[in-house]
């Protein structure tokens, strides 16, 4: 599959920088669990298994069959038919025509043919040269557009990442604390009962409690929503998260970062080859004023063609020329 953006070695660790470098304003460190899935592995199955990305990949199949069809209009063209016909037939001579007077006649035929034609351009105005360009330079567009896509879908697969990592975290916080305001309760109860609080302050306990318990709901919410976006968009529902990885290096200076954007941004080759197909395309109309030459050849068989003829072969070859007089300012139109 075409990847026009950047090269192979640099592909994936810049998949992964885009990821993480714009979390990283974002994002902290985060407590490591055990037998953890890691960021990696779930930008790997991003990668490979969501449909806009396979969706993406598909259209950039299409496009780049652009390029097959426009060589297509460069090489030769070669037809072949063949046909078997019966005929049964009753005549009368005119006699006005004829000396021998009039007269009746009849036959039959069991004609069969076989043609094969064949045709080369040799010239025409370079439209076929400039039309493979032209399909070239959509490929590269639609690997760029692609590889926009990947990193979209990476930036959010990290985002559901540490989405989950953070609700889960905070989650985990709550739940601690309506544990440890639930002993508080009891532990209030019981000095109640024998007199050393009031019940003022068994009411502020429970309120204290039942607002701990709405905030442990409400961090559940956000994590049952944080697990649901992860399920769509790497395709599973996660396990238990690794801590955040460490951040890659990041470009040492802003001229640095400008000759990396200059040299592999897909948003800048995108526009780059989008413009020169538009090129190619003008130079495609141009080529329109211009008159195309081809070579032609056929051969041609026929076994009784007519009552008067057994067999008939035919071979024939030339030159042809074809050129645009006036077609009412379309071609110019096209330019």
């Amino acid at each position: 599959m075409l990847r026009p953006t950047c090269p192979p070695q640099f592909r994936r660790p810049l998949l992964k920088r885009s990821a993480v470098w714009i979390l990283a304003a974002t994002t902290g460190n985060f407590a490591a669990a055990a037998a953890a899935q890691t960021l990696d592995e779930a930008l790997a199955l991003a990668y490979s298994t969501n449909p806009q990305i396979n969706a993406e990949r598909a259209q950039l199949d299409a496009v780049k069959e652009g390029i097959a069809q426009a060589r297509a209009g460069g090489l030769p063209q070669i037809t072949a038919s063949a046909g078997y016909e019966k005929v049964d037939s009753d005549q009368s001579v005119n006699s006005e025509l004829f000396s021998a007077g009039a007269g009746e006649r009849s036959f039959k035929l069991n004609t069969a043919t076989a043609d094969v034609r064949g045709e080369q351009q040799i010239f025409a105005g370079l439209r076929n040269v400039n039309a493979i360009r032209q399909a070239r330079a959509r490929a590269k567009a639609g690997g760029a557009q692609l590889f926009l896509v990947e990193q979209d879908i990476l930036v959010q697969a990290a985002t559901a990442y540490f989405g989950v990592v953070r609700d889960m975290i905070v989650f985990k916080a709550t739940e601690n604390n309506v544990e440890v305001l639930l002993k508080q309760n009891e532990e209030t109860a019981i000095r109640f009962e024998i007199g050393e609080v009031t019940k003022t302050d068994v009411a502020q306990s429970e309120a204290r409690l039942a607002q701990a318990r709405a905030r442990m709901t409400d961090a559940q919410a956000e994590l049952a929503v944080s697990r649901a976006t992860f399920e769509q968009i790497i395709g599973q529902m996660p396990g238990t998260l690794e801590e955040a990885p460490a951040l890659p290096e990041a470009p040492a200076t802003l001229d640095d970062a400008k000759t990396i954007a200059r040299e592999l941004s897909p948003v800048i080759l995108q526009a780059q080859m989008s413009e020169q197909a538009s090129r190619r395309g003008v130079a495609i109309a141009k080529g329109a004023f211009s008159p195309t030459v081809s070579l032609t050849a056929g051969y041609r068989y026929a076994e009784e063609p007519s009552s008067f003829i057994a067999k008939d072969e035919q071979f024939s070859y030339g030159v042809r020329m074809t050129a645009p007089l006036f077609l009412g300012g379309l071609n110019l139109s096209r330019v």
